[in-house]
């Protein structure tokens, strides 16, 4: 047998293929989501026939940590298709399944894209060909976004007094690393996409430093709270991601003490 497992983070809410096999025999052994808030859904297909819909997956622990798996070991003669979403936009959490094939060598391999709520996404099909079975059969898998965002920052903690301040990198393998027009930064709940706070950063390449004088982020909390500083919990838990449409953009946690 070969053993196979395929994982990725959805940037939107529209259902995205993880994984399909259409012509070969196999068991699927395990689905899971891990890390990311709120809820997500799988859809699962047998041998052409819908086994679940909407299978629905939570993590409880936190928008950060966390891994919710099921084994199921669910063997399939013909096909085997695995589509996933989220209720909500939360590039945090990645899906995964596992499985297995007959036993097989790789004979040929092809990268091909498709677009989800507008995000485009890298696939690889690759052929394998079982020395007891002369037809090759093609499994389909997600890689990844082609376009994605993450924010490195110099300190997850800020203390009374401390700026937030980091780096915007981002990723652009679908049009050669071409520069993103028109960021924003955006501070926000965690589990949440509405904006607290929002800054305008222009255009990016590759990355762009940035520093958020700690006023501001006083000012905000002190607003959406509608209490004074002293006033707020603490440590007090905040996200902040860019808004780059076109783009997974993964969030970045921290906490203001």
């Amino acid at each position: 047998m070969t053993s196979h497992i395929t994982t990725s983070s959805v940037g939107g809410t529209a259902p995205l293929c993880l994984v399909s096999i259409p012509k070969a025999r196999g068991v699927l052994t395990a689905i899971g989501v891990a890390g990311g808030p709120g809820y997500h859904y799988f859809e699962v297909t047998i041998d052409g026939t819908a086994l679940s819909t909407s299978y629905l997956s939570g993590i409880l622990s936190g928008p950060s940590h966390g891994n919710n798996g099921l084994g199921v070991g669910l063997p399939f003669e013909q096909s085997l298709d695995v589509t996933v979403r989220n209720t909500k936009t939360y590039p945090q959490a990645r899906f995964w399944a596992s499985y297995v094939t007959d036993g097989s060598s790789i004979v040929g391999e092809e990268h091909f894209t498709r677009t989800a709520d507008n995000v485009e996404y890298d696939y690889v099909r690759r052929l394998y060909q079982a020395s007891a079975n002369t037809a090759p059969y093609a499994v389909e898998s997600i890689i990844g976004p082609r376009r994605w965002s993450r924010i490195e920052l110099e300190q997850d903690v800020l203390f009374p007094g401390d700026s937030l301040a980091g780096q915007l990198r981002i990723v652009n393998e679908a049009d050669n690393q071409q520069p993103a027009l028109a960021v924003s930064l955006i501070l926000q709940l965690p589990g949440t996409t509405r904006p607290i706070l929002r800054r305008e950063l222009g255009d990016v390449q590759i990355s762009r430093p940035f520093t958020w004088p700690s006023g501001s982020l006083e000012s905000a909390l002190s607003n959406v709270l509608q209490t004074p500083p002293f006033a707020r919990p603490r440590p007090f838990e905040m996200q902040i991601v860019a808004d780059i449409p076109g783009f997974v953009n993964y969030p970045t946690g921290f906490s203001l003490l």
